[in-house]
Formats: structure tokens, C-alpha cells, sequence
């Protein structure tokens, strides 16, 4: 063990290189693996599990629930908490067709996570192609999230459960995803917007944008449509009724 690790609670079990620093205070459970050259500041808790690549780099306060993955390269701000089973910093799904077979593009880039973000279980973040993927402060993150290379979230952002966010887009600062919605690539989403549950963003959105649907649509135009549905049945008796006195009134002409 490096003379640079503070020994406060450490398993005996854990894997720690003898070149990664950690902070005063911390926690790390059983078999918990540390790579080369990582930093960890003051008061981390590593549960059962966790595995932190080489070149790493964790705020203070920095929690990582059981079997949390992050690969090389991924930086946590202060106070970041990570939930069980969840990898951050894994390839971007880039790939080219080449000569009849799928190619893989290199995702040289990392992962950086702002203060104060908090990612739910089994929820993964794509490393960047060139650049990095970034999370932004506050934001929060639910179960099962998929947020793809370069990818740049904002700050404040609430993401629900199974929101699937694909690459190179970007949103603005307290934007809210609601669960099961998705944005394809290359999207831009304004500050502030709202995407209700099971939304499709196929184009980009204004700040303040409320959409619901698939494809999108604004939630007003949305509402306006559902009161005109549930008007059907009446209006298709009105239009039954106004048929019959035609009809009544043709054959009392030709009487």
C-alpha cells in the first residue's frame, strides 16, 4: 500500500495500486479495485465492489454504491453519489461500416461529472469520442438511464427512469425528462423544457418547451386535441341527428 493512503477504514480485501492517492477519511469496502495514478479526495465511500479505472479522479464526499464500474479516465466532482451496478466511462456505441463489416470508431475521450449529481442504479454514461461527456451540477438521474458519447448535460437536470438520451446532444439547465422519454442524436434542448413520460424527441426544443407524444408535440396542442377526441361521440349524434331530418325533409318534399 502507497505511504500516500491515508488508512481509515480500507478492507483488507481491496485492490489498491500503489500509486493512486486517497483522501483522509475514507471508506472502501470489500474488493474494491483502485487503478493507477487515481485521486480520491477527502471522505469517499467505496462499497463492496466498486472497481475505478487508472487515471481517475473523485471529488470529496464522493460516494460509490456496490459494483459500481467507472473505466478510465472518468472524473466525479464533489459530493457525487453513484448508485449500485452503474458504469461510467464505457466506449460510445461508434461504429462505421467498412468493407461489408461494422468498424469500430476509437472513443479516446472521458466522462466528467459535475457536484452534487446523483446517478441511479444501472444507469450508464458513454465515454466521448474526442471530448469529454459531461453531466453538469445538480443534475439527478434516475434507474436504467443511457446517456451516449458526447452527450452534454446541463446543470439541475432531472432525468427519470429509463430515459434514453443518444449521442452528441445537449441540454440546457433544469430541463426535466420524465420516464421511458428518449432524444435521438444531435439534439439541442433549451433551458428549462419539460419532456413528459414515453416522449420521442425526433428535433430540437425551445427553452421552456412542454412536449408530449410520439413524435413530440406541444402539450397544449396535445390537450386541445384530447378535448376534441372526447367530443366525438357527441358530435357524431348531432351529425346522425342532422341526417335523419334531411332525409325527413326529402321525403316530405316529395310527398
Amino acid at each position: 500500500m502507497s505511504d500516500n493512503i491515508v488508512p481509515s477504514e480500507i478492507d483488507p480485501g481491496a485492490v489498491i495500486h500503489p500509486s493512486a492517492r486517497v483522501g483522509a477519511g475514507a471508506v472502501i469496502g470489500k474488493r474494491v479495485v483502485i487503478g493507477e495514478n487515481t485521486v480520491l479526495g477527502k471522505n469517499c465511500r467505496l462499497l463492496a465492489g466498486a472497481v475505478i479505472g487508472a487515471h481517475c479522479t473523485l471529488g470529496d464526499n464522493v460516494t460509490l454504491h456496490p459494483s459500481v464500474t467507472l473505466y478510465d479516465g472518468a472524473i466525479l466532482g464533489n459530493r457525487v453519489v453513484v448508485h449500485a451496478r452503474s458504469v461510467i466511462g464505457s466506449d460510445g456505441f461508434g461504429y462505421r461500416f467498412l468493407q461489408g463489416r461494422h468498424v469500430k470508431v476509437p472513443q479516446l475521450g472521458a466522462v466528467v461529472v459535475g457536484d452534487d449529481v446523483v446517478i441511479g442504479p444501472g444507469s450508464t454514461i458513454d465515454r466521448g469520442t474526442f471530448c469529454a461527456t459531461t453531466i453538469g451540477e445538480g443534475t439527478v438521474i434516475g434507474m436504467l438511464v443511457q446517456i451516449a458519447h458526447n452527450c452534454q448535460i446541463g446543470k439541475r437536470n432531472i432525468l427519470g427512469a429509463q430515459v434514453g438520451i443518444a449521442g452528441s446532444t445537449t441540454t440546457g439547465d433544469d430541463v426535466t425528462m420524465k420516464i421511458q422519454s428518449g432524444i435521438i442524436d444531435h439534439i439541442v434542448i433549451g433551458d428549462g423544457a419539460v419532456i413528459d413520460a414515453q416522449t420521442g424527441i425526433f428535433s430540437d426544443l425551445a427553452p421552456g418547451a412542454r412536449v408530449c407524444g410520439y413524435p413530440a408535440q406541444d402539450e397544449l396542442d396535445v390537450e386541445e386535441l384530447g378535448t376534441l377526441i372526447a367530443e366525438l361521440p357527441w358530435m357524431r349524434i348531432q351529425i346522425q341527428r342532422l341526417l335523419k331530418y334531411r332525409e325527413d325533409q326529402r321525403a316530405a318534399d316529395a310527398a
